[in-house]
């Protein structure tokens, strides 16, 4: 090869590389413009159209538009030209958006009329991007308004109770009757209180579901594709800068997959329970150097996906607690099934403390248990403390007699 052939060949390698670098900066602008909180998205789509067309081959003359929900965000030379490219933004049936990317000028075809084929990529990326947005947005309104009414019948239900309280103290005749009455009013509480809850976690999963499927695997391709830039450029003396590209993809990566754990960990429904609580011993042992080790007594049965999920969490949130209060290295699990139920205990050697009495309400918060012990109460179990100054401390999930499991 002619040294005129090897000079051409870096600088297309070098063009290409800084285009690739583009298109990285612009899903690394893009992802920290979406997820700045408190801003609206208005202003969030106003920054969108300033900032993609510096990702394009052409940026003096890329002009950006996106439509959504009746309103139009352009950049401030906008005009449409028939050199354009567009992906829709489909978040909901009825609730449909385009964004649309347009050259000012006639410029070389390429694999769509004047664009590159990654510049076909990124556009749909930054699409899925902006529709996972708008989506996170719709579901936190629609919770934010769940929230609300709840919280009103809640705070309705409870002046009720007081209510029904005072009159019970003056109507003691009727003291049997009113008894009742309480329980009832309790029980709304709880079954809405759950309802909350419940409805928390599928907005989650559901989060968590389009970060794995969207975001992380678009990173992935990225990182594929990095790789493979990085075979063709072995002579051109940029594999250090491709390396540092592909270690913020990677860092992403594992962000992204941390987000996704910490919203709703998919693992406790596409796992049985026994492999799920291994999974969760593992991540503790990686990211917390917590050694844990899980033991099984008896023959397992079933569980609910309500149970599971209430179990995965509350032993998620023991193994937390001694690693931040209890400052533990070591941890074990022992899972004892019953022949009507089961008992979970999860036993570290922290700094231990003085035990709370179980029915005390704040006691147990201040130790961070009374989540727990109102999620065991909910399938008729109980919650059991045991703990002592330097002695660590061990914790039992007795659901001896609960509902949700099957042989």
């Amino acid at each position: 090869m002619t040294k005129s052939r090897k000079t051409n060949a870096k600088d297309n390698l070098r063009w290409q590389l800084g285009e690739r670098v583009k298109e990285l900066k612009a899903l690394h602008r893009t992802a920290l413009t979406l997820n700045r909180p408190g801003r609206s998205v208005a202003r969030t789509m106003r920054i969108l159209v300033m900032n993609i067309p510096r990702a394009w081959q052409y940026p003096e003359i890329t002009v950006v538009k996106i439509s959504w929900a009746g309103e139009t965000y352009a950049s401030p030379d906008y005009k449409k030209t028939r050199w354009n490219q567009t992906a829709d933004i489909k978040v909901a049936p009825g609730q449909a958006g385009v964004i649309e990317i347009c050259y000012l000028e006639a410029r070389p075809r390429a694999f769509r009329g004047p664009f590159l084929k990654e510049e076909v990529l990124l556009l749909n990326s930054l699409a899925v991007m902006i529709k996972t947005y708008l989506q996170n947005r719709i579901y936190q309104e629609h919770q934010a308004t769940a929230k609300y009414f709840l919280e009103r019948q809640i705070k309705k239900r409870t002046l009720d109770l007081t209510q029904a309280n005072r009159e019970l103290r003056l109507e003691l005749a009727l003291g049997r009757r009113r008894e009742r009455q309480i329980k009832i009013y309790q029980g709304q509480l709880k079954s809405l209180a759950q309802k909350l809850a419940t409805a928390e976690d599928r907005e989650r999963r559901e989060i968590a579901t389009d970060l794995h499927d969207h975001i992380g695997q678009g990173l992935a391709m990225i990182n594929l594709k990095l790789q493979t830039l990085q075979g063709n450029s072995v002579f051109s003396g940029q594999e250090r800068d491709i390396e540092e590209i592909k270690n913020l993809t990677r860092q992403a990566v594992k962000y992204t997959r941390n987000l996704t754990f910490e919203l709703s960990p998919l693992v406790v429904y596409e796992l049985d329970f026994g492999a799920a609580l291994q999974w969760l011993a593992d991540h503790f042992g990686q990211k917390y150097e917590l050694q844990v080790e899980i033991h099984n007594a008896g023959r397992p049965s079933s569980l609910s996906e309500d149970m599971r999920i209430m179990l995965f969490k509350s032993v998620r949130e023991l193994l937390t607690n001694a690693v931040k209060h209890g400052k533990a290295s070591r941890a074990g699990i022992l899972v004892k099934w019953l022949p009507q139920g089961l008992e979970i205990t999860v036993k570290d050697n922290g700094a231990g403390f003085v035990s709370p009495e179980c029915g005390s309400q704040t006691a147990l918060k201040g130790f961070g248990l009374f989540n727990i012990k109102e999620r065991a109460e909910q399938y008729k179990g109980r919650l059991e403390v045991d703990s002592r100054p330097g002695k660590g401390c061990s914790v039992t999930i007795n659901l001896a007699t609960a509902t949700g499991i099957k042989a």
